[in-house]
């Protein structure tokens, strides 16, 4: 019997995905971006804490619960930057003002990442 040490299953563990956007370069060709994204696992209380987006009636409440769920969930993205040069805090107001190709590639990216597939038992 094999045995997993729970430290290494907890839900709070730091977790990385990353998504791949393509944007305009500063010398107007396309390019791919790889975005590095640094999440907290979720524990189906955290996750009861969610409201289901289909059942959301308008876009705007939609967005709301989308910038919430986002900013619980990321802990870092590295690749934005502040005038510094250090990561910016990945709060609601952050989410608020990103465009929507990153929010959907981030949130696509995160939930790829926590529906990875796991080998059947032998058993």
């Amino acid at each position: 019997m094999q045995t997993i040490n729970i430290n290494k299953v907890n839900a709070t563990m730091r977790r990385k995905a990353t998504a791949t956007i393509t944007v305009e370069g500063d010398n107007g060709e396309r390019q791919a971006l790889e975005l590095t994204i640094f999440y907290r696992g979720l524990t189906l209380d955290d996750t009861g804490q969610f409201t289901d987006l289909e059942k959301l009636e308008n876009e705007q409440e939609r967005n709301a619960e989308v910038k919430r769920q986002l900013a619980f969930m990321v802990e870092e993205i590295p690749n934005f930057v502040g005038d510094d040069g250090l990561p910016v805090a990945t709060d609601v107001e952050f989410f608020s003002k990103l465009e929507v190709t990153y929010l959907n590639a981030i949130s696509a990216a995160i939930t790829e990442h926590r529906s990875l597939p796991t080998k059947p038992s032998a058993s």
